[in-house]
């Protein structure tokens, strides 16, 4: 009776130890976030405090703004 007592207990014990070492290893495949550098835009000729935008880089501002959304909420 005492012995079974006892290996309940340490198995108990073992599987504790085991989620406990699992939940500490990181994990290989965790997406880290990366902050993209901020796309270099063309001053206007005409006024030099706008910017000439064509589709491209109205799409990489686009890309920029989302990731750095997602590099702020995953730092949190």
């Amino acid at each position: 009776m005492l012995n079974s007592i006892k290996l309940k207990i340490l198995v108990v014990l073992i599987m504790g130890c085991i989620v406990f070492w699992a939940k500490t290893k990181s994990n290989p495949f965790e997406i880290r976030p990366v902050l993209l550098p901020l796309p270099s835009l063309k001053y206007c000729s005409c006024d030099s405090a706008t910017y000439c935008l064509n589709d491209e880089d109205v799409i990489q501002l686009h890309i920029w703004y989302e990731n750095a959304k997602f590099f702020v909420r995953s730092k949190n």
